[in-house]
């Protein structure tokens, strides 16, 4: 069933309800039709941008988050099971990706302030320095060179 089947049935205690509706969808979607997908991704992505923004706590990151949850769930739509409201397993999609996010944005805070110690220290090369420390060692060769001028 797709989409335009959807519509021409015109059902409205079917179309009324959001979860016989997003049923639907999901049976279309799970068969190739693209417009079903994009309809279930509208009706629930400001949902899901909120849920996002409440972990990430940056309106930037959250949508980056909500395009990678729908990038997951039609990748894994075909695993949807609908034995939960496929509500429920969209928020969880976008939950666990901004978990992961939030995972990775920590591993390369850690890693920069990781790095910058090491440079500081001199105990990496020039080619990796972190751009504080960069600045830190070339401040004063800079300060010399405009003395000069």
């Amino acid at each position: 069933m797709n989409l335009s089947a959807i519509e021409d049935r015109n059902d409205t205690m079917l179309l009324n309800s959001n979860e016989v509706a997003d049923d639907l969808l999901v049976s279309a979607a799970q068969s190739g039709d693209s417009k079903a997908f994009f309809e279930l991704t509208k009706r629930h992505s400001r949902m899901l941008l909120f849920k996002a923004y409440q972990i990430t706590r940056n309106w930037q990151d959250a949508e980056d988050v909500v395009q990678d949850s729908f990038m997951k769930a039609f990748t894994h739509l075909h695993t949807f099971e609908s034995r939960s409201r496929f509500s429920t397993w969209f928020t969880r999609i976008a939950i666990n990706s901004a978990l992961m996010w939030l995972r990775k944005s920590r591993i390369q805070a850690e890693a920069d302030a990781f790095r910058y110690s090491l440079c500081l220290h001199g105990r990496i090369s020039h080619s990796v320095y972190h751009p504080k420390c960069l600045s830190l060692k070339l401040f004063p060769f800079l300060r010399r060179l405009v003395s000069v001028v």
